[in-house]
């Protein structure tokens, strides 16, 4: 699971360093530390999410890691297929993510009312 952490916020470190004026491009770094804010959540509240289903780490499947061969751009291109694929609005990454944030006590903490 620390794996999965590490490249997510490798995802976003690298993302944040190169920058980008393309819309699309500038949602990587927030969706990952979405997806990071998720996994915390099913970290501490295992029942809960659990109870409402809204697991995400399971369903984050094989995260490719960084190698110090790869140039930024390569980096990039394996940020922006990763982004794609757990962005798929079919994926239940990204239908859990936007559904955990009904359930009561994650509302709370996200100070939504």
């Amino acid at each position: 699971m620390q794996n999965k952490f590490s490249a997510l916020a490798d995802f976003i470190i690298l993302a944040k360093k190169i920058g980008t004026n393309n819309v699309a491009e500038l949602l990587i770094p927030s969706y990952f530390e979405q997806i990071i804010d998720g996994m915390v959540y099913e970290l501490y509240f295992p029942d809960l999410i659990k109870k409402h289903e809204r697991e995400i780490i399971k369903h984050l499947g094989q995260l490719p890691e960084f190698t110090d061969d790869m140039s930024d751009s390569e980096k990039m291109k394996i940020c922006k297929e990763v982004f794609e694929r757990l962005n798929d609005s079919s994926h239940l990454v990204k239908q859990n993510l936007g559904l955990m944030k009904e359930i009561p006590e994650i509302k709370l903490i996200e100070g939504d009312k």
